[in-house]
């Protein structure tokens, strides 16, 4: 019996973490997850990923760099055909300035499933010319862009709109390519 309620603490913490993490309450949703963790459960993998990844979100978000690596690299470890966790931890390597380390991540996401990684294209491609790397910064820039011309152009829009740093990296020539309709949408909303 007394195992049983521990486990519905554990679902009960869980919930309860999901809920702080939706409402940005991140301190919040950290000490749910360490009580979780402290409850000695057993846990399934998939609750497991939820803790560390959760953790290390909430982490990363709270400024805590060192901890939120190090919880993305326990998440990397339980499921480590998961491009979705180098892609995060890339990502916040990328808003720490962290480019070399940044690009580890998204080539190793890419090298896994070059198809279905298509922002980590977009994000290596921002830490490869932050690294100097234009050539390669440009050709990730352009799979990213045929990806979303291919894919969505309504996404491929909105990032235009909101100003992504790396517009300056293609020509018009390569826009060209690009739907005409999407890309007249582009030339209105986004100031090269």
């Amino acid at each position: 019996m007394a195992i049983y309620r521990r486990e519905l603490h554990q679902v009960g913490y869980l919930k309860l973490a999901r809920e702080a993490m939706d409402k940005e309450e991140f301190k919040t949703a950290l000490e749910y997850f360490d009580k979780t963790l402290a409850s000695n459960v057993e846990y399934r993998a998939s609750e497991e990923k939820f803790i560390y990844s959760g953790k290390a979100y909430c982490l990363g978000c709270l400024g805590n760099l060192t901890d939120a690596l190090e919880n993305y690299d326990k998440v990397i470890a339980i499921d480590p055909q998961n491009t979705g966790w180098l892609q995060e931890k890339g990502n916040l390597l990328l808003e720490n300035n962290r480019w070399e380390e940044a690009l580890e991540c998204f080539n190793a996401a890419l090298g896994m499933d070059p198809e279905n990684s298509v922002s980590a294209w977009a994000a290596k491609a921002k830490a490869e010319k932050e690294l100097g790397q234009n050539t390669q910064a440009r050709e990730s820039f352009l799979r990213w862009l045929n990806f979303l011309s291919e894919q969505c152009p309504e996404i491929q829009l909105q990032l235009y709109a909101d100003g992504f740093e790396l517009y300056g990296l293609v020509s018009e020539h390569d826009l060209a390519k690009l739907d005409r309709t999407v890309l007249e949408r582009i030339r209105n909303n986004v100031q090269p």
